[in-house]
């Protein structure tokens, strides 16, 4: 394999690399959850945290501008997000 294809494989198969451990940890702790679950615990994040997430794809773009009350929602990326956090997590 060349490693043009290593590098694509790595950015699919792995969380992104702007996560923090916490992070990464915090979505792990999410993948036996459903989704409506997930998203509860996900509101308890930071501004700041809900924004990288939102950027990554993680959840849909939120507007912090706006005063109304943000509603999480994780995304398909999201929960494949989440499954490469907790696989990453269980390895040996």
């Amino acid at each position: 394999m060349s490693l043009n294809n290593s590098s694509k494989r790595n950015s699919r198969d792995f969380p992104s690399k702007a996560l923090t451990a916490e992070l990464s940890e915090r979505l792990a702790e999410l993948s036996d959850q459903p989704a409506g679950v997930a998203e509860v615990a996900l509101s308890a994040l930071s501004a700041q945290k809900l924004t990288l997430l939102g950027e990554l794809g993680v959840i849909e773009k939120l507007d912090f501008l706006d005063e109304e009350v943000k509603e999480i929602v994780l995304t398909r990326r999201g929960r494949q997000e989440i499954r490469r956090c907790a696989t990453l997590r269980d390895r040996p």
